[in-house]
């Protein structure tokens, strides 16, 4: 079938993500992208740094992060975050750099778990909590991130 054919050409070329029925990865395509490409899920981290589709602005790279983020992506909500920490794209605003972080971090995302802990340990968008700013250290150090 399609979607068997299509698994195969995921994993020869080294992608581990779960490939999306046609019609689901036609949010993210910008226009003018390739149609062989349009059945699988953005990459966010390469349409963001400009590897695909010609995006190289901090503000168009933000537009992709948070689309793909609004539809759960874990990498995508934790890179939002950063960029609202780091105002490169956004408006720097600590508030909502915590909130994409704790998404990311409540789907175990490593980073953005030890991310949060450095936002409670330093009061960055949140009050300073030190018994925080440990739970989420440990559970990014049980991921292997230490």
């Amino acid at each position: 079938t399609l979607r068997a054919v299509q698994r195969r050409r995921a994993l020869r070329r080294g992608h581990r993500r779960r490939v999306q029925e046609p019609d689901q990865g036609r949010a993210l395509a910008p226009q003018g992208s390739q149609p062989g490409r349009r059945g699988r899920a953005v990459q966010p981290r390469r349409l963001a740094r400009g590897r695909r589709h010609g995006v190289t602005d901090h503000e168009e790279a933000a537009v992709w992060y948070r689309k793909a983020a609004e539809q759960g992506i874990a990498e995508a909500q934790y890179r939002l975050s950063l960029r609202y920490h780091q105002g490169p794209g956004v408006p720097r605003d600590l508030a909502q750099s915590f909130a994409w972080c704790r998404r990311a971090a409540d789907q175990g995302h490593p980073q953005a778990e030890f991310h949060l802990g450095f936002c409670y340990a330093q009061g960055a968008g949140v009050p300073e909590d030190e018994a925080d700013a440990f739970a989420w250290f440990h559970k990014a150090a049980l991921q292997g991130l230490a």
